[in-house]
């Protein structure tokens, strides 16, 4: 069913360049006004919860969840693997290299077959 004359006059009233034009920064304003602050304002408590059971709660082994001494670190570093792309020349090249010298174990990948021959050991 079609709306009414009157209703088809005032759409079409808003809708005219110099109204629309204010009836869109009035509608927006006030989205942005109160809409986005109330949204703040709703994230708030999530926030400061997420803050105080990273300081605060346990994970579920009862060690700090967020305690970078509490990580499980590896033995010894041979256990370590890196893939490296783009090793045949640049930056690649110079990560792999060092990596490998670090003690990792290396995948390097490269474009060229003739690039593999600067990592033979």
């Amino acid at each position: 069913m079609a709306p009414g004359p009157a209703l088809q006059r005032i759409n079409a009233i808003l809708h005219s360049e110099p109204l629309a034009s204010v009836v869109y920064s009035l509608y927006w304003s006030c989205i942005l006004c109160l809409v986005v602050p109330f949204s703040a304002i709703a994230l708030l408590p999530l926030c400061i919860y997420r803050i105080l059971a990273s300081w605060w709660f346990l994970d579920w082994n009862g060690a700090k969840a967020y305690d970078p001494a509490a990580w499980k670190q590896p033995n010894d570093i041979t256990e370590l693997a890196v893939v490296v792309t783009g090793c045949d020349s640049g930056f690649g090249k110079e990560l792999a290299l060092w990596a490998a010298e670090a003690g990792y174990v290396v995948f390097a990948g490269c474009l060229k077959k003739e690039s593999f021959a600067q990592f033979d050991v």
